[in-house]
């Protein structure tokens, strides 16, 4: 299955346009690039003050002074109490309290904090890592979100949401084919966080960002590292490789040492004890699936079709068939889908029951298929749709002006397009085409 808007959420390409970019983000003139959070999950808010930002699952805003002595900056989880202005400490009315663990001590100086990030190997061998439009490519989280968010820099053809004149979409050219790059021993490959996160908003018939700054408090970065240039460049296997940091970080440094081989508690099946998941799980707290779904792209004239389906606890399974059969016959896979993970950009149980779940999507399914949003299949297109064990099902189109799909919606078909696209990197599903 392919989104609607390949190269909607790719890496952005390094070098002089990005200085371009920043000053065009700045003046709120229109630009081909943006500084960009991700693939944000459906969770959280914008930056808040002390009441711990506007309202939603997950997300976080930055707290108020820290009582009278003010030495520390703490970051609130957000609640229903939307944003507030206040000055007592993070959290506030409408918030969960802050998470010590998360604070800092107080900035001397204003975001936005650029950061180097150092990926260091001190092993005998070369390793690598994966690039695409923006170089190398890595996640950054914030634990004020239980490092559920993402904030690393990703391409995004789009125009700044608050000038005047984004009014469409923009055309950027191409990215480069993924590669990989090697990192000799004794060596360290450098990337430039500016500290700055967006995310997008769907206008129907173009896609526009939103930018805001990172705040101060404790951060993690994630990278997934492997032995051989060709499993890097296809996303093949591979290990995490995370680096706690404060933000700012000490001389705008964070060092990662990609050569020590970390242990993965979230790697492998879930325990038989394993909870059910409730969507709302911290990263690294492994949940058990406690639903099943089957979703695919139908609809076109296409040599190929890829049915996706989950099960409990933490099953997935991925049918493709041929359209000529006698010449191709059918490929399947089944592997695990993780249970937590160390790295937010990693799909987990918990992500597909939060945005499956969802009570608007939830709400959606019926026996006829109902389909949100532009179905092109009467001319040769097609759409997303899920299905459910007990016969419903629905289906997600095209968003154009009267035909609209919810924002609930759209997460959900991010999440699974992402899943599919994560599981196959697995080894399990090496015999399947991409």
């Amino acid at each position: 299955m392919a989104s609607d808007r390949p190269g909607r959420r790719r890496s952005r390409p390094p070098g002089s346009l990005l200085a371009l970019l920043v000053a065009s983000l700045g003046t709120g003139a229109v630009g081909c690039d943006s500084k960009s959070g991700g693939t944000p999950p459906p969770v959280g808010g914008a930056t808040g003050t002390a009441s711990g930002g506007k309202g939603g699952l997950g997300g976080a805003g930055t707290g108020g002074a820290a009582g009278a002595g003010g030495a520390m900056t703490v970051t609130g989880h957000a609640g229903a109490g939307g944003q507030a202005a206040g000055g007592a400490a993070g959290g506030g009315a409408g918030g969960s309290p802050p998470d010590p663990a998360c604070a800092v001590p107080v900035p001397v100086t204003s975001p936005p904090y650029p950061t180097e990030i150092r990926f260091r190997n001190d092993g005998a061998t070369a390793l690598y890592l994966h690039t695409g439009c923006i170089g190398v490519e890595y996640g950054i989280s914030s634990c004020a979100s239980g490092y559920r968010d993402s904030l690393e820099p990703t391409f995004q053809c789009a125009c700044n949401c608050e000038s005047t004149s984004c009014t469409g979409s923009l055309s950027c050219g191409a990215c480069p084919a993924p590669a990989s790059a090697a990192v000799a021993p004794g060596t360290s490959t450098k990337m430039m966080w500016d500290g700055v996160v967006t995310t997008d908003e769907d206008r129907s018939t173009y896609t526009c960002v939103h930018s805001r700054n990172a705040s101060a408090g404790r951060h993690r970065v994630a990278i997934r590292v492997y032995d051989d240039a060709t499993s890097a460049r296809d996303l093949r296997g591979g290990r995490i490789v995370t680096q706690d940091f404060d933000l700012p970080a000490a001389s705008g440094v964070v060092e990662v040492a990609i050569s020590t081989v970390q242990p993965d508690p979230c790697a492998g099946p879930p325990p038989a004890a394993t909870p059910a998941c409730t969507g709302s799980e911290a990263r690294d707290a492994s949940c058990a699936l406690a639903l099943s779904m089957k979703y695919g792209s139908e609809g076109g004239l296409v040599s190929r079709t890829d049915s996706s389906t989950i099960d409990p606890p933490a099953s997935y399974t991925l049918t493709q068939t041929f359209a000529n059969r006698a010449a191709m016959p059918d490929q399947q896979c089944t592997a695990t889908i993780p249970t937590c993970a160390r790295d937010a950009r990693v799909v987990t149980t918990s992500d597909l029951t939060r945005v499956l779940t969802n009570p608007v999507v939830a709400a959606a399914f019926a026996t006829a298929t109902p389909v949100f949003g532009y179905d092109p299949r009467p001319v040769d297109g097609s759409i997303l749709v899920l299905r459910r064990p007990d016969g419903t099902s629905l289906g997600i189109g095209n968003s154009r002006p009267g035909a609209g799909v919810p924002p609930e919606l759209l997460d959900a078909q991010t999440v699974l397009l992402r899943l599919n696209a994560q599981m196959l990197g697995d080894p399990a599903c090496a015999n399947v085409a991409r």
